[in-house]
């Protein structure tokens, strides 16, 4: 059945609570979620308390979809939404968006929770492969951690439902805290925005690097070096990170400037691994552009998922290069080319904002189902 026959009835409101970063990763993919959604089921966007920078950023992006994208205070919230008719109510784990998803009496019940970021603070697994450099951006005060651990903990618990953005993040959950995630539901890209493109492609893409990566960086280049008919392209990197070869520097980039840089990338290599779901290599991917990198959640996806559909692996493990022969790095070099479009398709297909939304609503009817049953 056509799920916008299927899920025609079903209404969703997609919250973000006290945004103004306009590319903070973890309110950028509610907003595409939304979108997604929006395709099949009556969806709105509730900004709460949310800069007027950023209320202009969502509405951009939400322009020409069928999400109404609605902006309120605090204090009207419970007069203005909740008292009218609304649908289940999805939102993330952030602390503050916690904070005022529990002040709302009777909100959490119906409210649907997309866990990005976990807070683990100082208790990291060391028998899973989950990014170690999480520390970086969670706080580490005591009072503070045991606090909001506390209340993820509880809105975990009590939330209608619980979602986790990877495999391993479901993992992760489960071994910490206890809790069984109801499913897993992937980030989206925007399909009409990372997209194969016939182009020459000679440039090689450093995405999110740091000095400490500049060694194996480095093997890579030497490796790919007669490949490298155009420069290095260092994006978001560290700004004294210097390579010996034709470089430039495009620092803070926007999706505007990441797509064009991507149109004429032979390869990309993104050292990153503190995400926890990493979607920079999904969006390369989606262009057209392999990747060389850790294995993040999001590849791990592509490996456990879409290996079936492709020839070879859209990626290769930069780990792998001290343990493997560079031989068989050097006969992937030579076969990706081929099968960039392949590679395009199949990803950019399986994390379009519409697959996710399709995987989410199928998944979201059978709990609610099973919980019918339940009763």
């Amino acid at each position: 059945m056509d799920p916008s026959v299927r899920y025609h009835d079903m209404k969703f409101d997609f919250l973000l609570y006290g945004e103004y970063k306009l590319y903070g990763a973890i309110a950028n993919d509610i907003i595409r979620r939304s979108m997604g959604i929006s395709k099949y089921c009556n969806t709105r966007l509730i900004l709460v308390d949310c800069s007027d920078d950023f209320i202009l950023h969502a509405r951009k992006m939400t322009n020409g979809t069928k999400v109404q994208v609605l902006e309120v205070s605090a204090k009207d919230f419970h007069n203005s939404i909740m008292e009218k008719q609304s649908g289940l109510m999805v939102t993330h784990t952030w602390p503050e968006t916690l904070a005022f998803i529990l002040s709302v009496p009777d909100l959490l019940k119906r409210t649907i929770l997309i866990d990005e970021v976990p807070p683990l603070y100082d208790r990291f697994p060391k028998d899973i492969p989950y990014p170690r450099k999480l520390r970086d951006r969670v706080l580490t005060v005591k009072p503070v951690r045991t606090t909001i651990g506390k209340k993820y903990r509880h809105a975990l618990k009590h939330a209608l439902a619980r979602v986790a953005i990877s495999d391993v993040h479901a993992k992760v959950v489960k071994e910490f805290y206890g809790i069984n995630m109801d499913f897993v539901s992937y980030e989206p890209i925007l399909p009409n925005v990372f997209h194969y493109t016939e182009n020459v492609r000679k440039n090689v893409v450093v995405i999110n690097a740091k000095s400490e990566d500049m060694v194996k960086i480095g093997e890579v280049l030497e490796l790919i070096n007669s490949h490298l008919t155009g420069k290095v392209i260092l994006m978001n990197s560290e700004p004294d990170l210097k390579i010996q070869y034709p470089y430039e520097r495009k620092d803070h980039y926007s999706h505007s400037e990441l797509i064009e840089t991507l149109a004429s990338a032979y390869i990309a290599i993104i050292p990153e691994r503190k995400g926890t779901f990493e979607l920079v290599p999904i969006e390369c991917i989606a262009s057209g552009v392999p990747v060389i990198s850790p294995m993040v959640p999001s590849l791990m996806a592509i490996a456990s998922r879409l290996s079936g559909y492709l020839k070879i692996p859209p990626y290769y493990d930069i780990d792998s290069l001290e343990e493997t022969e560079k031989s068989n790095f050097m006969e992937w070099i030579h076969k990706v080319d081929s099968q960039r479009e392949n590679f395009a398709n199949a990803v950019g297909s399986f994390f379009s904002t519409e697959q996710v939304a399709e995987r989410f609503l199928e998944d979201m009817n059978r709990l609610l189902t099973e919980s019918k049953r339940g009763r």
